[in-house]
């Protein structure tokens, strides 16, 4: 049974805010070629919390649209099979970095 959405816990919110954070976090040390310095490391926190805060206060600002009546849920964008296409090329990415690394 779904749960109403509740504006006192914003658990969407969060779990994009900390999505986004660990991503960047995580892009900006792979990235880094040489050592992971403390200079970096303060710059990839910074970074970090700018992009995760705008995710979270960007999620948390648009709310859900309404559902229709009788919880009839209609796919007229077409975004399910959007959303499958995104997930395996964002797959394959992942997988071809993983292999250069190794």
């Amino acid at each position: 049974m779904p749960v109403p959405a509740d504006p006192k816990r914003p658990w969407k919110a969060y779990i994009a805010t900390a999505v986004s954070a660990l991503s960047i976090f995580v892009t900006a040390w792979v990235s880094d070629t040489d050592p992971f310095t403390a200079k970096e490391i303060g710059a990839a926190v910074v970074a970090a919390l700018l992009g995760a805060g705008l995710t979270g206060a960007g999620t948390f600002a648009i709310a859900n649209p309404p559902k229709p009546a009788g919880d009839v849920v209609r796919d007229e964008l077409g975004a399910g099979e959007l959303v499958w296409i995104i997930g395996l090329v964002v797959l394959v990415i992942l997988i071809v970095v993983l292999v250069r690394l190794v």
